[in-house]
């Protein structure tokens, strides 16, 4: 599993030539909120956006997004059915607590199926010191969550 925030910024390399074609950018949503597609940052003036389906990408982590060839850059076209943001994007920054109520972190990114585009769950944030001594916690759709407007509450610890 990959953070869709974790990505964001590393470079994309195509593995045909070995050449950087540019950076991943914000990652696009279909219908089912799932991931389908990255858009692909350039430097330069470009007037028409260009993307990367999901599909097309071999290898994505927080080093670098893996495509065999530039053929896989597509254009943009906000008439596919593709979105920026999908319903969960709205849950970066909630705060987190167990059944208990006791504090978990606050949401710092959106984890995804590398294969699939579904969002799984999320990764929490307790501080930069707690983060560091113990690493950062993650939680789970399969865990139960119970999703309020303030705040989410985790089935399990």
């Amino acid at each position: 599993m990959t953070g869709v925030l974790s990505v964001k910024g590393v470079p994309v390399v195509c593995l045909k030539d070995d050449s950087r074609v540019g950076y991943v950018g914000d990652a696009l949503y279909d219908n089912e909120n799932k991931i389908c597609a990255f858009i692909l940052e350039q430097s330069g003036i470009s007037l028409r956006k260009k993307i990367i389906l999901l599909d097309e990408i071999l290898q994505i982590n927080g080093k670098n997004c893996v495509i065999y060839s530039d053929k896989s850059i597509l254009k943009f076209d906000k008439n596919d059915g593709i979105k920026k943001n999908c319903r969960y994007s709205t849950f970066i920054g909630k705060n987190v607590e167990s059944r208990d109520g006791k504090g978990l972190g606050v949401i710092r990114d959106m984890l995804f199926d590398v294969e699939t585009g579904t969002i799984e769950g999320f990764e929490l944030y307790r501080g930069i010191v707690e983060d560091a001594v113990k690493g950062r916690n993650v939680i789970y759709f399969s865990d139960g969550l119970e999703i309020f407007r303030e705040r989410i509450i985790a089935g399990k610890e």
